[in-house]
């Protein structure tokens, strides 16, 4: 077993260099020491300009994908590290902000996948700061506090309300109740919110009929209700090779 660990370095050799960079340029040749686990790092300046790098010490390896164990007969070695100038950036996107959440922020066809990573967080948090910044309002200080706390659910905004035409079966109106709590709910996660206690229950054995849930999603897309809900699902988690997508992370 062998772990990158081994070869991290002081974070404070790239912090530094970083808060003493004046251009996009020198950000970015800053953050070639950052030789950490793997991160986010953004670029704004005073002209406007903004940036994303992703950085973190990556190992190279040429003839598997790191996903599973292989055999430690000296075969399946790393080819050293991925230069970190050579790792995912932006700058300037055309959606005019940058978006990270621990998503999957990879260009489609980047060459060195085996290096990087295959599976990310759920994609839930970056749309919903996507949706806010890309609004078309014009935000403030108030409103990026705001949104550091943001408790509303996308996915329960996307499945809600698909209980418009059901019933209990057998009734119960206790059932019925907490159905029309759900369908009146503003979707927020408060601690004071009933509905989403209601929401965090019906996740758990909702899980269970996933099967049954994807066809009734399918049965529903296209109508004025889902396209109001919110971005396609699919539009947040970018295909990629079915035999390794999503299937695990690597280290």
């Amino acid at each position: 077993m062998r772990w990158t660990e081994a070869r991290l370095r002081p974070v404070a050799f790239a912090s530094l260099r970083m808060d003493q960079a004046k251009t996009w340029e020198e950000f970015r040749d800053a953050c070639a020491y950052s030789n950490i686990p793997g991160e986010n790092m953004i670029w704004a300046d005073k002209l406007g300009n903004i940036g994303w790098q992703s950085v973190g010490i990556a190992p190279i390896r040429t003839n598997w994908s790191g996903l599973v164990a292989v055999p430690g007969d000296g075969r399946f070695e790393w080819a050293g590290f991925l230069p970190i100038k050579e790792k995912p950036h932006s700058f300037n996107p055309p959606d005019g902000f940058i978006a990270t959440a621990n998503n999957d922020l990879i260009p489609r066809g980047y060459a060195h996948m085996n290096a990087v990573g295959f599976v990310w967080t759920d994609p839930f948090r970056w749309a919903r700061i996507s949706e806010v910044l890309g609004s078309g309002r014009k935000l403030a200080v108030p409103d990026m506090m705001r949104l550091q706390t943001d408790y509303l659910s996308i996915i329960a905004r996307q499945l809600v309300f698909l209980l418009r035409d059901v019933s209990s079966q057998p009734a119960s109106p206790d059932v019925d109740r907490a159905r029309r709590a759900l369908l009146a709910w503003d979707f927020v996660l408060s601690k004071e919110s009933v509905p989403a206690g209601v929401r965090a229950c019906w996740k758990l054995p909702a899980a269970r009929y996933s099967t049954t849930a994807s066809a009734t999603l399918r049965s529903v897309r296209g109508t004025p209700e889902y396209r109001r809900s919110g971005p396609e699902p699919d539009a947040w988690i970018p295909a990629r090779d079915p035999e390794i997508s999503r299937s695990g992370r690597h280290r």
